[in-house]
């Protein structure tokens, strides 16, 4: 009996084992049957500790065989290999008008045009059909049509609120509701990218923002109110599974986006933005944020708070070159090159930008493309070729100037930027026609084929920029985008509708990328070290002197081979042996930026900061003068016909002369002419609004630039209006959104679709929305409104620190007028939608103002007025600060409370500003934002000198400095500083009783803002001055 017993304990045993073990096998085929692809590689993140950040697009998935993938949804998630990546950047979500977050499936497609808004949208596109955007965050979905209790007890374990038999669903979570089908994901189905990535170990970031979404982002940071909205949705997204922010503002500061310009605000709004996320989000999520690459955009950031809630700066180390490129140069070089359109676009000037300010070495990860950037150039191609423009209307930017080469990478497939898989098929490939090339001072390689040039990078690059970040002891990489160097190959197995995995998939760049970081910073070699110890910055010699430029070089790892010296991007000489000097001999008058740069035994290289130094004429050389006579301002044209561009040059000096005249749209150059009469036939015009401008240059290289023209171009009253858009194909999928052609009618998606004729199906009940004839003779005749400045009156003269009303008129006789945008000079001030139109310049600074008003009527047509200028001098004090506290950063100060800063007296306008600890910022008088904080009231002495600094913004390179002066032979200073504080020009002089006049060559600063310091004998003045160059 014992041992029957025993035999049936042992028989209950192994049929518990096998059932466990059917079990535990059944788990593992699960597990095997959805683990992620190996793409090969000898090395991943688990042998080195650098970040690999991928930005994972949800746009991607839609590419097919035209991009060279096997089909649509290849790629997916499914197809990335998690072992190769630390974080992945879901991108994006955009930010509307109110502040809150929505799908990028919602963006609007005229967000390009001026006046158009982002409304608020949803935060996931819910409509299966037409977005991937549910099955690449949650996986295999159902389409559930019919609720019963199953799916009801599924779905609310899902976090969906769902009745037995009801049309409609919710989730809370998401913040979202939608009618069938629920989507539901599937019962060990494929996983999403928030579990699979979890699974793996990988972190999941919610990117907001991109180059098309960023227009609200300004105007949200500055608002309490839409602040709130944004940071709610972020919160949203950490509840849904995200592991951090990452925003992609482009850009914070006064400078262009896509659709919109920023301002000097942005930076102090950028700071404050951050801390507001980390406080809703806590210490344990991430925060990151792409950045811009050009050193001129780090400027006027508070880098030591920004770092303060910063895990990550993601900088974009490409697109330094592109189809906006006056000449065919590098998407992303290492190091500066010879005769690059601008000198300082490359990793190491970035770099070298980034240690100056400040930042950690350990928070910056600098962007390896998986892409490339072809152009067509004029002739033959090669780098620093001319690239030949055209107009083009492409997504998201609208129409635009491209010299982007749509032959070899199609428009609306790659734009001319294709990804890596797709050059190695298209250009790499046997008898392509293309020839590669390598840029040995760049370290990167380039493809040319007749006159087509692309710049992209390969394993070889790649690996060089993964040591470049080993050797810099930088934080890692960031990879645009995953889905670049995918190479697919075997079979491809379906999960539900859309998603799909393959049987074989290669990533040779991030392997690379991996392998080197592997390796370690042992033997790569580090590049040399580089300075001119002379002339000094901003000497100054005369015409015909030679000038003798000196340098030290070393190398801490090898020894320096050469050091060559450059004005600009012209090569001057060079020289082998130390000390490295080089004599300039008979220099002609003009400005110079001198460099120097060392190359070392292995070949690195390095080039110095950049000295300033001005050789002066005999005489005085006067700049030209050039007004655009012919068309007049706010002519308007019909698109397609030629804009003949007419202007007067002269040059003032008795033996000068012009040399030419270049015109431009906006900043593009459209071309030149070097004998009068001086014009431009711009041929075949599209539909828009231009400023033209005339740039004149003489004998001795002077240049001045006339006021700007503004022309609008409306539309054609016939003809065809379906040229951009496709001849409808049964073989096609059409998502929501998509214009098609047929039969010479208009026709849009309203959804996903294939296969069905728009003709048969534009009923109410219709996949697609009849718009309307392309031959309609209707449109295009809209007439442009009407403004003009009404206050103040032309040469009016305000006193520092009080306020300017600005009135206009404004007016449509075909329609109504939706806004009109108020500026100074190119700045944007502000806008009134409702009239009266008006603006108020709150407590304002000394200075010239140029202000102009635009109007946009209910087309989109838009007019500019003519111009008023007034001036801002300074005020009179009461000759004492007797009892007036000073000013001390951190003192707690109340609204009106007076201080005294630097002599000067200043009233507390907003609390909380006044009494931050932050002086750089808000120090009345010399703070970047002080403006903000605080108004002057007056001096603590009797002044005995009146000064007005002007034009502000300068123009052509010099700033003049007008002083009423009560004393005789005073010392004279003028100093001009960066935002942070650092000085970059020092000028000294003498000034008489009386008015003086000073002018100063300041063309060696860059584009942006910048603060001065006037000292004339104990008295000192403080300002602003914007440098537009």
């Amino acid at each position: 009996m014992k041992k029957l017993n025993q035999t049936f304990k042992a028989r209950r045993f192994l049929d518990l084992y096998l059932k466990t073990s059917l079990l535990f096998i059944f788990m593992c085929i699960s597990t095997i049957a959805f683990a992620q692809v190996n793409t090969g590689g000898s090395a991943t993140t688990s042998d080195h500790q650098k970040q690999i950040i991928g930005y994972i697009t949800n746009w991607d998935a839609w590419k097919n065989s035209k991009a060279g993938v096997p089909e649509a949804g290849a790629l997916t998630h499914l197809n990335i290999d998690y072992s190769k990546y630390t974080i992945l950047n879901y991108s994006f979500f955009g930010v509307a008008r109110d502040g809150s977050l929505h799908s990028g499936d919602h963006r609007n497609k005229n967000i390009y045009q001026d006046g158009v808004t982002q409304e608020p949208a949803d935060l996931f596109y819910t409509d299966l059909y037409s977005s991937w955007d549910l099955h690449l965050l949650f996986g295999e979905l159902e389409y559930v049509n019919y609720v019963n209790e199953d799916i009801k007890r599924r779905a609310e374990a899902q976090g969906f609120q769902v009745e037995v038999g009801a049309s409609t669903w919710t989730h809370p979570v998401w913040g979202l509701s939608g009618g069938l089908p629920l989507p539901l994901k599937k019962e060990n189905g494929a996983p999403g990218l928030l579990d699979l990535a979890h699974q793996k170990g990988v972190k999941v970031m919610a990117s907001i923002g991109g180059w098309s979404m960023c227009k609200h982002f300004p105007e949200m940071a500055a608002d309490p109110v839409k602040r709130a909205k944004f940071i709610e949705d972020c919160k949203r997204l950490i509840n849904i599974g995200f592991d951090g922010i990452d925003l992609d503002w482009e850009y914070p500061g006064p400078f262009s986006g896509m659709n919109f310009t920023g301002s000097q605000a942005d930076f102090a709004n950028f700071e404050s933005l951050l801390q507001e996320i980390r406080n809703a989000i806590g210490p344990t999520k991430l925060i990151t944020s792409a950045m811009a690459a050009d050193p001129r955009k780090l400027d006027g950031f508070n880098w030591s708070g920004v770092v303060a809630n910063m895990d990550y700066f993601n900088m974009m180390t490409y697109d330094y070159n592109g189809g906006w490129s006056n000449k065919a140069g590098h998407n992303a070089p290492v190091y500066p090159y010879t005769d690059a359109e601008v000198s300082f676009f490359n990793w190491q000037s970035t770099l070298q930008k980034l240690v100056e300010a400040g930042v950690p070495k350990n928070k910056i990860c600098f962007g390896a493309p998986f892409y490339g950037r072809g152009v067509v150039t004029e002739g033959n191609a090669d780098l620093n070729v001319k690239t030949v423009k055209r107009a083009e209307t492409v997504q998201p930017d609208g129409p635009i100037q491209t010299a982007a080469d749509y032959t070899n990478w199609p428009k609306e497939v790659y734009d001319g930027t294709p990804n890596y898989f797709f050059i190695k098929q298209k250009a790499l490939s046997p008898n392509s026609g293309w020839t590669r090339k390598w840029d040995d001072e760049a370290k990167v390689p380039y493809l040319v084929n007749g006159k087509y040039f692309l710049s992209y990078d390969d394993e070889e690059s790649i690996g060089i920029k993964a040591q470049f970040i080993n050797d810099n002891e930088l934080a890692g990489t960031i990879i645009w985008t995953v889905y670049g160097d995918l190479e697919f190959g075997g079979t491809a197995t379906s999960f539900g509708r859309k998603l799909k995995r393959w049987s074989d998939v290669k990533s040779p760049l991030v392997n690379k990328i991996n392998e080197v970081f592997a390796n370690g910073g042992s033997g790569g070699n580090v590049s040399p070290t580089v300075n001119i110890t002379a002339p000094a910055n901003n000497a100054t010699f005369t015409e015909g002197d030679t000038v003798l430029i000196t340098a030290n070089a070393a190398d801490s790892d090898g020894t320096i081979t050469k050091v060559e010296f450059y004005n600009g991007s012209i090569k001057l000489g060079e020289d082998t042996t130390s000390p490295y000097e080089y004599s300039w001999a008979s220099v002609a008058a003009g400005n110079y930026t001198l460099t120097a740069k060392a190359t070392d035994n292995g070949n690195a290289s390095t080039t110095s900061s950049a000295v300033s130094i001005s050789v002066n004429g005999s005489g005085t050389n006067t700049p030209p003068v050039v007004n655009i006579t012919e068309p007049a301002n706010n002519a308007t044209f019909t698109e397609g016909t030629t804009i003949v561009i007419k202007a007067n040059a002269s040059d003032p000096d008795a033996d000068g002369s012009i040399t030419k005249v270049e015109f431009y749209n906006g900043t593009t150059l459209l071309g030149e002419d070097t004998t009068a009469p001086y014009e431009y036939s711009w041929a075949n015009v599209a539909k828009g609004n231009y400023t033209l401008t005339a740039k004149a240059t003489d004998d001795k290289n002077a240049t001045t630039v006339s006021s700007g023209v503004s022309v609008t171009v409306n539309g054609s009253t016939g003809g065809d209006n379906c040229s951009n858009f496709p001849t409808w194909s049964a073989t096609e999928v059409y998502t929501g959104g998509k214009d098609v052609k047929y039969n010479n009618v208009h026709y849009q998606a309203k959804w996903w679709t294939q296969n069905q004729n728009p003709e048969t199906n534009s009923n109410p009940d219709g996949v697609w929305k009849k718009i309307g004839p392309c031959d309609n003779n209707g449109g295009g005749n809209n007439v442009p409104p009407t403004v003009s400045i009404a206050s103040p009156a032309n040469n009016t003269t305000f006193v520092e620190g009080t306020s300017v009303d600005i009135t206009a008129n404004a007016s449509d006789s075909d329609g109504t007028i939706t806004k009109v945008e108020f500026f100074n000079g190119a700045t944007k001030l502000g806008e009134d939608t409702s009239s009266p139109y008006t603006y108020t310049i709150s407590n304002a600074s000394v200075g010239s103002y140029t202000l102009t008003a635009k109007a946009t009527d209910n087309e989109g047509a838009t007019s500019t007025s003519s111009a008023i200028s007034i001036s801002v001098t300074t005020g009179g004090g009461n000759g004492s600060c007797d009892g007036v506290p000073q000013y001390v950063a951190g003192t707690s100060y109340s609204k009106d409370q007076e201080v005294q800063n630097e002599g000067e007296k200043f009233k507390c306008n907003i609390p909380g500003w006044c009494s931050s600890a932050a002086a750089w910022a808000y120090a009345p008088g010399t703070g970047a934002h002080w403006q903000s904080a605080w108004s002057k009231t007056g001096d603590c002495t009797v002044r005995n000198s009146a000064v007005s600094v002007f034009p502000n913004p300068t123009e052509n390179g010099i700033i003049n400095v007008m002083i009423n002066s009560g004393k005789s032979n005073s010392n004279f200073r003028f100093e001009v500083h960066s935002l942070n504080g650092t000085k970059l020009l020092d000028f000294e002089n003498n000034v008489m009783n009386g008015k003086n006049g000073k002018t100063f060559d300041i063309s060696s600063l860059k584009t942006g803002l910048y603060l001065y310091t006037i000292t004339i004998g104990k008295e000192k003045e403080y300002g602003k001055m914007k440098v537009s160059n």
